[in-house]
């Protein structure tokens, strides 16, 4: 009789610090409120990603041949950008992740060259040859965030 109570007393242990680990310990997680809701300064830290980005992917991966996409303006701290979405997103530049093709001018690893011909060359004074520079690029699409902070 007492290893059969032994059994069962282990069993609820075992469940109920379980239960409590899982359910209870955890909760901050299945509520999201671990998650920075934001403030005025900081945005949030809960991305959630203009359904228009799905629209460009879904339109640039029907599109045939092999081809880049330049992404301006550029970011200004680096390779961080700043988008006014819902929540708000600073970070890096998820045009790269967010687009199936080729992003010429994402901020993996600063500019580069190609970033320093956008900014300084293109952005500040475009030439009339831009189509050529492009075309340097194998660059078919401008992709223009108007959704920067």
């Amino acid at each position: 009789m007492q290893r059969v109570v032994g059994k069962i007393s282990a069993k609820v242990f075992l469940v109920s610090n379980v239960f409590l680990l899982c359910g209870v310990y955890v909760w901050p997680m299945w509520t999201g409120d671990v998650i920075y809701p934001g403030g005025k300064v900081i945005p949030s830290a809960t991305v959630e990603v203009p359904n228009y980005y799905y629209q460009a992917s879904d339109w640039l991966d029907i599109e045939k041949g092999d081809f880049r996409i330049v992404s301006i303006p550029l970011p200004k701290l680096g390779s961080q950008v700043a988008y006014s979405w819902d929540h708000g997103y600073v970070g890096e530049d998820p045009t790269r992740w967010l687009l199936p093709k080729t992003v010429v001018v994402s901020g993996e690893s600063g500019r580069g060259i190609s970033g320093f011909i956008f900014d300084e060359v293109i952005q500040e004074n475009p030439p009339a040859n831009l189509g050529a520079i492009l075309n340097l690029f194998n660059a078919r699409y401008i992709l223009f965030h108007r959704d920067t902070d």
